[in-house]
């Protein structure tokens, strides 16, 4: 699947497919909602997350990470995000528990708020649950930008009784923020392009990837003037939701 770019060509001749992709934007969303300040000091000091948490998981130095070891540390890293536990972590990555747990560790010791909000989503979720008629819970809870998410009890094998899966209350609030940010900015640059440069087209996004088509007359000026709208998503954020996204 590695050239399943080069099936998609432009409609002007000699027209060029742009790529515009947000960087960490997960990482940064989660950043952003969990207000850890460890974190977003790395972000801002540009500190390669993955290879500092692999020299911690490994006991080296970051310069003697390999590429492997940081691909492991990246790995661990969503699957925690995405709330993971310690076990699905080995299962699903082929690893052992014993690595999972200390990544695990290490990761929450380093980032404390990541752990509080990720423990803040679980409360509030418990705290709205209103019975169903299944006999299963229902919860529900708005996030900063007014999604509204939704989750319902299941049974589990980890405990006695129903119970509402981590990998939603930690997850969707990320996912949903990052989203959000991805679809009000197609938004704003729908309305800026299609007044200014009517020749390029919006075709298309993959998660926070977004793509055009551009006719190769206006290919520079279309880069520079994606970029500029897309280097203000902050300011967009904080007027419209009043949220401070303060990484980069």
């Amino acid at each position: 699947m590695s050239g399943i770019k080069d099936f998609f060509v432009s409609r002007y001749k000699d027209g060029w497919i742009i790529e515009a992709d947000y960087k960490q934007l997960e990482i940064v969303a989660l950043a952003v909602l969990s207000g850890d300040a460890v974190l977003k000091s790395d972000l801002n000091n540009k500190i390669d997350l993955h290879t500092r948490n692999a020299a911690d998981l490994f006991n080296t130095k970051e310069a003697w990470i390999t590429k492997e070891e940081r691909r492991i540390a990246k790995s661990l890293s969503f699957q925690l995000q995405y709330g993971a536990g310690a076990s699905s972590m080995a299962k699903k990555l082929d690893l052992t528990i014993r690595l999972c747990k200390k990544f695990i560790e290490q990761y929450y010791n380093r980032y404390p708020g990541v752990r509080m909000f990720q423990e803040s989503m679980r409360d509030r979720v418990l705290l709205h649950r209103t019975p169903g008629t299944n006999g299963y819970g229902v919860s529900k809870t708005q996030s900063p930008t007014g999604r509204v998410y939704t989750y319902y009890e299941e049974d589990s094998n980890y405990t006695p009784h129903p119970t509402f899966r981590p990998t939603q209350y930690k997850n969707y609030p990320i996912q949903g923020f990052a989203a959000d940010i991805v679809l009000m900015m197609l938004g704003k640059l729908l309305f800026i392009l299609k007044k200014e440069l009517p020749t390029i087209k919006m075709i298309n996004t993959i998660h926070d990837s977004i793509l055009f088509d551009c006719s190769p007359d206006i290919l520079h000026i279309a880069c520079k003037r994606i970029k500029k709208v897309l280097d203000n998503t902050a300011w967009y954020v904080e007027n419209t939701w009043g949220i401070v996204v303060d990484v980069p």
